[in-house]
This record gives C-alpha cells, structure tokens and sequence, in this order.
C-alpha cells in the first residue's frame, strides 16, 4: 500500500516549504508547477525528485487531474501549497489506507484568513474528499476543482477537530484577497455566461446583499468579530464583480468565455480577414474594420450621432459619424473647448508618469507621438533624453508646437508625414486612435515606421468600463462629433495582432483624480476602487512590440479616401486619462 500526495503550485515560495513539510507520513509527493516567476520548483525539488511543469491554467481542475495522473501509489491526498497536514490527522490518514475499509476520505478544514481562525463567516469546516483511492474520482473543470466521487464508492467522514483536519492559510491580507479575487471573479463570470445567465441590473445589489447577508447573518460572521465583518464585506465585493464582468461578456458578445485562447491560435500575426471595409467620408460605416461583421443593435443615441455594437468584436462605433457635422480642430478647440496650458513645465506631472512606464520598456531612442496637439508630450520627451518628432492634423497646433517650443511636428496626416521606414523605436497614440477614420491603416503605418521590435504605445477610452455602465448616454467619453470608436481590451488586442503587434502589457485607468471627502466623492473614490481591482478603469494603456514578419503586412484594403482627411485628437494634458475631458 503506497500513499501518494498531489499539490499543485505557481508562486508559493512563501507557504509550500510549510506544506510539504507536514507531509513526511507520504510515501511520494508530486508537485506540478504553474509557470511559476519565484523559487516555488527550487523548493519542491529540495523535498521530491519528483516536480512537473504544466501551464498556466484558470480552471485548476485541469492541473489537479494531471498531478492526480503522475501520482504512482495506491491512495492520494490532493493538498494545496497554502494547506499543512497536522500529525494526528496524517496517522490517521495512513491507518485508513492500511485498513482498507473505505475508498474516500471527506475532511474537514481550518481556514486561517487574514491571519484569523474564522470558524463561522460561511468560513466553517466543510468537509470535502482529499484522500481516495486512485481512480475514485473525477474532475469537474471549474474554478476551485471540485471533485465528483464514483457513486459506489465506500465514503467516510472524518471528525471536525482541529487536529483531524487540513490547516488551510488562504489569504493572508486584504492584498492578496483582493488579487485572487481578480482572477476567481473572471472565471465565475464566464461559467456563468456559459449555462446561459445573462446580466440584470437588479443583480448588481442583490447579489452582494444576499452574499453578506447569508455569510454575516445566517452564517453568523459577527461571532468572527472584525475580521469576520471585513471577510463578509469582501465577499460581498467579490459577487458585485462577478456581476459586473458578467455585464461585460454579455455587453461585448466576445468568445472569450467558449475559448480564452481560440482566437491568439487561429490568427498568424499581421495577418486580417479578406474583404474588410475601410470607412469613408460621407457614407455611414456599414460594418466593423476589425472584423467585418455587419453593426448589431443600436447602443446609444447621442446628440443625432448613432452608437452601435459589433456582435462579434464588441468594437462600439458612431455608424453615421461621417454624415454628421463634427467638432474642427481649429485654434478654438484648443484654447476653448479643452483649454490645453501652453507653459512647458506644465506638461511634467502629466507626461512624467506616461514617460516613465514608456522608459520601462523602451528608456531612449527616437519617439514619434500622433496626434501631438501643441506637443506637450513632446516637450517632456526631450528633457528626458528622446530624439522627438510628431505629426498633427491641426495646421493652428502644428504651428504653436513648432513656434513655441521649437518641436519637430508635421501638419497632417501620419500617411502624409512621409517618414523613411524603421525612423523610431517608441510611437505614441494617447486617445488619439478613436478620432482616426482609419485605425487600421493608421496602425499598418505605424508599423512600418517603427524600427525592428519597437514600442507602441496607445492610450484610448475603456467601453468596457465601470462608468460607461453606470453612466450610460451620460458617459464623457463618448464626445459626439470627436470620438468615432470605442475599444475594448478584447476589441483593441484584435486589432493589435491584426497589423502585427503584439501586446507586452496593458491596464485600465482611472479618468478623474477624486478630491475632497464629501459623500459624493467618497462614493466616486470607492467607485474608482472597485474599477482598479476589476480592471475596468475608464481608459485603456497599451503597450505592444512589433512583430517579426518574413512578409509586408496584408494589403487586402489600400488605403482609402478617409486616410488623407484622418483626424487625430491634440494631445496636451487633457488627454492623460488621469485629467482628461
């Protein structure tokens, strides 16, 4: 009789050397790593030769399973890295096994959270079978892997007693509850959108009243004292975002909750379907220029300016933007509607912490920002060591940029700029894709004139984004008149990989700093809160790496009429999401 324990691990330097510890009554212990970043394998391999790699996955069903089937004993306990087994219960454990009167072991757990016992908090000692014999259980493939026994299987429960159960140190402080959070609350969303649920605004309340309710009530939380209030408003917050992501799948229609990955495996960097359409000046947009799917339902009605959703990408566009009257770029939009600051040392708080993420990835070089407005980014560029240049629609920006602060800019177009191929290392599009007529060929562009592994970096609004749901019609972003799309993290990654980018990293950002401790700010604060651990701040970042190609990128569309009258919004202050509109 040979007892075999299963753990699987992905950067647990911290807890697994206390797991694997308590485990010397095992007879082999496999560890199957996650694509750990620290020394959790260097770890494992100093208790078992037996360590394993397997990739990272959101459904640790599938982890479980594979850990499960390298085991070679008779029994196996399945254990996390963050759970230690006490000495009774590991003697207990192995009498069963040698006993041989049962086929699974349900037992019983103590949660240690937030450096507490929590015994009530919806936190009680459930038990659950961990130690069966091989081949007695299935796996489930959700989120926390549960297990289905096999029917005829003997069953036995053990007792609750602390020192007969698993001593289970889960979260250890608000921080890390708040990072699993992230991630349980993106897999529950899409399980539920896969059985069919779809959003109700009702659910946004109900959902965290009822969780607090049935754990600080009927689940008596209050005997847990504070850190039982804390844990039931925190779980009260996590089905409130489950709610929210539900919102989004059901909003965006993507596919990402059929297959995360279906869409990165089928697509060759560069490359786009054939037969997409290009927009034009004068005629409504007849369908999405990601992905050729005709407009969905309308989305909203704004000022005459005619809001729809592609079903498919979830791309947000002002169908009839070109048949409507929109906003001139002229010396009024500058110094009137955005009331851009024109001194130098103004532009560093703002720009500073643009630049210093852009020098994390690319910290010198030659820059190029579409869109440069009066070249406030670019002033700062060169304080800090970059070789400038821009491009910008407004001939009255253009002019002051080069005037005032002496700046490279070229009026017009970044198709009519002319720049010789591989001219820079880093270009810049802060919120100024979403005025271009053409991103795409705006992008194919860009591309060409970054040198070999350059950085592109863009900035636009979030559609997806806690305000626009909470807003509506009332969301600033939408701008009638400026703003033509509207991205998605989805939506934007699409496009990226379609003109042969590929994303580095990305964020969601907060639009308006919050000042002041009045009711409607405090609110405004907890809202820009639950945004940032939800990543759906009302502006996107993106920074992405020319892709390596033996091929030019697809010329399935040349480049149409819209490209030579592109807008590009004026960048200056106002176009930071931190201060912008």
């Amino acid at each position: 009789m040979k007892i075999s324990a299963a753990i699987i691990a992905r950067n647990e330097e911290q807890a697994l050397p206390h797991c694997l510890n308590s485990l010397g009554w095992v007879d082999e212990i496999v560890v199957v790593d996650m694509a750990s970043h620290d020394r959790t394998k260097e770890i494992a391999r100093q208790f078992t030769p037996r360590v394993y790699s397997h990739p990272m996955v959101q459904a640790f069903d599938i982890a479980k399973k594979f850990a499960v089937e390298q085991t070679t004993g008779d029994w196996v306990l399945i254990i996390d890295a963050d759970e230690v087994i006490p000495p009774a219960l590991g003697s207990t454990l192995r009498a069963i096994a040698t006993a041989d009167q049962t086929d699974i072991v349900e037992i019983s757990f103590c949660h240690y959270l937030l450096g507490t016992w929590i015994r009530h908090s919806g936190w009680g000692p459930t038990p659950m079978p961990r130690f069966f014999k091989k081949g007695r259980m299935a796996f489930s493939g959700t989120i926390h892997a549960y297990m289905s026994p096999d029917p005829a299987a003997r069953r036995l429960r053990l007792d609750s007693r602390a020192e007969l159960s698993i001593q289970h140190f889960c979260y250890r402080d608000a921080s890390h509850f708040l990072s699993k959070m992230n991630q349980y609350t993106t897999l529950e969303a899409e399980h539920l959108f896969r059985q069919g649920h779809r959003f109700k605004l009702e659910h946004l309340f109900l959902a965290p009243a009822r969780e607090f309710f049935a754990r600080f009530v009927r689940g008596r939380g209050y005997a847990d004292g504070q850190t039982g209030l804390i844990l039931c408003l925190l779980m009260a917050l996590y089905r409130l975002i489950v709610r929210i992501k539900l919102w989004e799948l059901c909003r965006s229609g993507r596919d990402r909750a059929e297959d995360p990955y279906a869409y990165q495996r089928s697509r060759v960097p560069g490359s786009s379907p054939p037969g997409l359409p290009s927009p034009r000046p004068g005629l409504p947009i007849t369908a999405c220029f990601i992905c050729g799917t005709s407009p969905g339902a309308p989305y909203q009605n704004i000022e005459g300016f005619q809001f729809v959703r592609c079903p498919t990408c979830s791309l947000v566009y002002a169908r009839n933007f070109f048949e409507q009257p929109t906003i001139p770029y002229d010396d009024r939009y500058f110094q009137e509607r955005h009331h851009y600051p024109v001194e130098p040392n103004q532009f560093e708080p703002t720009f500073g912490r643009l630049l210093d993420k852009i020098a994390s990835f690319q910290p010198s070089g030659r820059l190029l920002d579409i869109g440069t407005g009066i070249g406030s980014l670019l002033v700062v560029a060169r304080q800090r060591g970059f070789q400038t240049a821009g491009v910008e629609i407004s001939p009255w920006a253009s002019a002051f940029a080069r005037e005032r602060f002496g700046l490279d800019v070229r009026t017009g177009t970044i198709e009519e700029a002319k720049f010789p191929p591989a001219s820079f290392e880093v270009i810049v599009l802060n919120h100024t894709l979403e005025h271009l007529p053409d991103p795409r060929a705006a992008l194919r562009e860009a591309h060409r004139l970054l040198s070999d592994d350059g950085l592109l970096v863009i900035g636009v609004p979030n559609v997806a984004s806690l305000m626009a749901l909470l807003k509506g019609s009332r969301w600033a972003s939408w701008q009638p008149g400026e703003h033509i799309w509207f991205f998605s993290r989805g939506s934007l990654t699409r496009l990226l990989h379609m003109t042969g980018f590929k994303v580095q990293h990305w964020e969601a950002q907060d639009s308006f700093p919050v000042v002041g401790y009045q009711p409607l700010q405090i609110i405004r604060r907890a809202l820009n809160a639950i945004a940032t651990w939800t990543d759906t701040g009302e502006a996107m970042l993106f920074f992405a790496r020319k892709q390596h190609r033996n091929a030019s990128l697809p010329s399935d569309h040349p480049p149409a009429a819209a490209t030579t009258t592109s807008r590009s919004r004026p960048q200056g202050p106002a176009c930071d999401p931190a201060i912008s509109r």
